[in-house]
Protein backbone atom coordinates (compact mmCIF):
# COMPACT_ATOMS: atom_id res chain seq x y z
CA UNK A 1 0.00 0.00 0.00
CA UNK A 2 1.44 3.50 -0.97
CA UNK A 3 0.70 6.29 1.45
CA UNK A 4 0.84 9.62 0.15
CA UNK A 5 2.25 11.93 2.09
CA UNK A 6 1.48 15.83 2.17
CA UNK A 7 4.73 18.04 1.73
CA UNK A 8 5.12 20.44 4.61
CA UNK A 9 5.11 24.22 3.75
CA UNK A 10 7.75 26.52 4.19
CA UNK A 11 7.57 29.08 6.53
CA UNK A 12 7.94 31.67 3.81
CA UNK A 13 4.29 29.93 2.69
CA UNK A 14 2.57 30.43 6.11
CA UNK A 15 4.32 33.91 6.03
CA UNK A 16 2.45 34.56 2.48
CA UNK A 17 -0.66 32.82 3.54
CA UNK A 18 -1.36 34.77 6.69
CA UNK A 19 -0.54 38.22 4.65
CA UNK A 20 -3.01 37.31 2.33
CA UNK A 21 -5.76 36.51 4.73
CA UNK A 22 -5.06 39.66 6.75
CA UNK A 23 -4.84 41.98 3.59
CA UNK A 24 -7.32 44.38 2.79
CA UNK A 25 -9.77 43.01 0.06
CA UNK A 26 -11.15 46.18 -1.58
CA UNK A 27 -14.78 45.75 -3.26
CA UNK A 28 -16.88 48.31 -5.14
CA UNK A 29 -19.41 49.73 -2.56
CA UNK A 30 -22.73 48.00 -3.25
CA UNK A 31 -26.22 48.30 -1.91
CA UNK A 32 -25.74 45.52 0.51
CA UNK A 33 -23.26 47.27 2.05
CA UNK A 34 -24.80 50.67 2.53
CA UNK A 35 -28.02 48.60 3.90
CA UNK A 36 -25.65 47.39 6.95
CA UNK A 37 -23.66 50.65 7.73
CA UNK A 38 -26.88 52.33 7.27
CA UNK A 39 -28.39 50.28 10.33
CA UNK A 40 -25.24 51.55 12.42
CA UNK A 41 -24.74 55.29 11.39
CA UNK A 42 -26.54 56.49 14.33
CA UNK A 43 -25.68 54.54 17.53
CA UNK A 44 -22.27 54.10 18.89
CA UNK A 45 -22.27 50.03 18.89
CA UNK A 46 -24.39 47.45 17.73
CA UNK A 47 -25.25 43.46 18.83
CA UNK A 48 -24.77 41.18 16.04
CA UNK A 49 -28.06 39.85 16.80
CA UNK A 50 -29.81 42.95 15.99
CA UNK A 51 -27.98 42.75 12.25
CA UNK A 52 -29.05 41.11 9.63
CA UNK A 53 -26.98 36.91 8.83
CA UNK A 54 -24.84 38.51 6.64
CA UNK A 55 -21.40 36.87 7.14
CA UNK A 56 -19.67 37.59 3.90
CA UNK A 57 -20.71 41.12 3.53
CA UNK A 58 -19.90 41.79 7.17
CA UNK A 59 -16.50 40.38 6.29
CA UNK A 60 -16.04 42.63 3.55
CA UNK A 61 -16.91 46.10 5.65
CA UNK A 62 -14.28 44.94 8.31
CA UNK A 63 -11.68 44.05 5.73
CA UNK A 64 -11.81 47.21 4.25
CA UNK A 65 -12.27 49.78 7.29
CA UNK A 66 -15.66 50.61 7.11
CA UNK A 67 -16.70 49.19 9.88
CA UNK A 68 -15.33 47.66 13.34
CA UNK A 69 -15.81 44.43 15.13
CA UNK A 70 -15.64 43.94 19.42
CA UNK A 71 -16.64 41.22 21.87
CA UNK A 72 -18.26 42.31 24.95
CA UNK A 73 -19.87 40.35 27.49
CA UNK A 74 -23.28 40.37 25.52
CA UNK A 75 -21.47 38.92 22.54
CA UNK A 76 -19.96 40.41 18.90
CA UNK A 77 -21.05 44.29 18.36
CA UNK A 78 -20.07 45.89 15.54
CA UNK A 79 -19.22 50.23 14.69
CA UNK A 80 -19.33 51.91 11.85
CA UNK A 81 -15.93 53.54 10.96
CA UNK A 82 -15.15 57.32 9.93
CA UNK A 83 -14.53 55.50 6.18
CA UNK A 84 -17.77 53.68 6.26
CA UNK A 85 -19.46 57.31 7.38
CA UNK A 86 -17.60 59.08 4.27
CA UNK A 87 -18.74 55.78 2.04
CA UNK A 88 -22.08 56.18 3.05
CA UNK A 89 -22.07 59.74 2.03
CA UNK A 90 -21.05 59.34 -1.50
CA UNK A 91 -23.17 59.19 -4.47
CA UNK A 92 -24.18 56.02 -5.44
CA UNK A 93 -23.00 54.52 -8.87
CA UNK A 94 -25.73 54.86 -11.53
CA UNK A 95 -25.88 51.43 -13.88
CA UNK A 96 -26.39 51.81 -17.41
CA UNK A 97 -29.97 52.21 -18.28
CA UNK A 98 -31.34 53.50 -14.87
CA UNK A 99 -33.70 56.13 -14.48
Amino acid sequence: MLMVMKAERSPLEHTLRDTRKREKRHSTFNQHHRQLLDRLRDVEWVASSKLEDRPKTKLTLIRNGWMEMRSSATGIEYHITEAGLAALTQPRLKTPGAF
